[in-house]
């Protein structure tokens, strides 16, 4: 799925999630504010950081809202900082924590207050976790790359050297054939055909190699042996 469709269709969540949670009860501060959270998710993947900031306020009037979650796990993929981390998870869960409006923040029981940052804690930790295995998902997977392309340097250079050692086997095979070919035929030279010249041509295809020698006419008659 193309990241523009994933990214349109949490735009549309998170106001769908704002208009149930403040339908008959917003006020236009609380509007505004969902209006512009949303609407940041568009730029969630370049901005994550000030996405996060934008979606925050939606936390102070709404229990779990989709766009704080959204930002704040883009946030964690895409960041390795880790007190970085730990402190938008305190923010959130702390901005969860407060009531709107923020006066009434600490009327009530402190000890429930404080259960409540607890839950509000391990629901913002929740985006944190699946950052980092997200995050650890796409290491694992450039490092199998890595030792893929290593197994595959390590194949060529064990093929380039076989190839090395056949073309030296091979480069001492023809040295060999045609040392003997060249001291035979220059033999051959010296007792028919004095003053003649030899011209050695080295041959070779895809499965074989030789050598060619031929005698030029003799420059002096030959020696006649006699019994």
């Amino acid at each position: 799925m193309p990241p523009w469709a994933v990214d349109t269709g949490l735009v549309v969540l998170s106001a769908l999630d704002a208009w149930i949670n403040l339908l008959g009860e917003g006020t236009p501060v609380m509007w505004a504010c969902a209006a512009v959270g949303s609407a940041g998710l568009f730029l969630r993947r370049r901005f994550p950081m000030a996405v996060f900031l934008l979606t925050l306020p939606m936390t102070l009037f709404m229990d779990v809202a989709v766009a704080p979650i959204a930002a704040l796990y883009t946030l964690v993929a895409s960041t390795r900082n880790r007190p970085l981390l730990v402190g938008c998870a305190l923010l959130n869960a702390a901005a969860g924590t407060l009531v709107w409006p923020l006066s009434d923040a600490f009327d009530g029981n402190r000890a429930w207050t404080l259960v409540q940052f607890v839950y509000t804690l391990a629901t913002a930790f929740t985006p944190v976790l699946l950052g980092q295995l997200v995050q650890a998902r796409h290491d694992v997977a450039r490092r199998l790359v890595e030792v893929k392309e290593a197994r595959e340097h390590e194949r060529a250079l064990y093929a380039q050297t076989v190839l090395a050692r056949e073309r030296a086997q091979l480069a001492r095979e023809m040295h060999d054939v045609v040392t003997h070919q060249v001291s035979e035929a220059l033999t051959k030279v010296r007792k028919h055909a004095p003053g003649a010249c030899a011209d050695v041509c080295l041959w070779h295809d895809a499965h074989h190699f030789g050598v060619t020698v031929t005698n030029t006419a003799p420059t002096r008659p030959s020696i006649a042996r006699s019994d």
